[in-house]
């Protein structure tokens, strides 16, 4: 799966994420994607498939996930999506002000990776994702 990505947008999708890397940041977007150049941030990221295929890369692990699959992008990992056709996806963005807790009780471990049971995330992810995203601003970020 390849994205052709000209450096107008790369530099495009560069500067918009680095105004969306703040430590307080708790925000979850849809919408439809048509790739993302290779990049990292100090935010949690949650990236869900809503419909479509998306091929996702992770340090150079690389998986394609479809409709009700997600992954998490921990800090400061290098990652990008590809696709071939506009994706709807769900991204969520929690800020090192919210993950410092989970990494001071366990500091040893990490999230989960790689979350492809579509039934459980739709069951019981997705309907967080979405109170999170009607909700907005009142969660506590920006």
């Amino acid at each position: 799966m390849k994205t052709d990505h000209t450096r107008d947008k790369k530099e495009g999708q560069i500067q918009d994420e680095r105004a969306r890397d703040y430590a307080s940041r708790f925000k979850t977007e849809r919408y439809l994607t048509d790739g993302f150049c290779l990049h990292f941030h100090r935010n949690t990221e949650l990236y869900c498939i809503n419909r479509g295929q998306v091929s996702v890369l992770i340090n150079g692990e690389n998986r394609v996930l479809s409709d009700g699959q997600a992954c998490v992008i921990n800090r400061l990992e290098s990652h990008s999506y590809e696709v071939e056709e506009p994706a709807d996806i769900t991204d969520f963005h929690v800020g090192v002000q919210y993950m410092d807790i989970f990494y001071r009780v366990y500091p040893q471990n990490e999230p989960a990776r790689w979350l492809t049971d579509a039934a459980f995330n739709e069951e019981h992810l997705y309907p967080i994702l979405k109170s999170v995203r009607e909700q907005g601003d009142a969660m506590g970020g920006a």
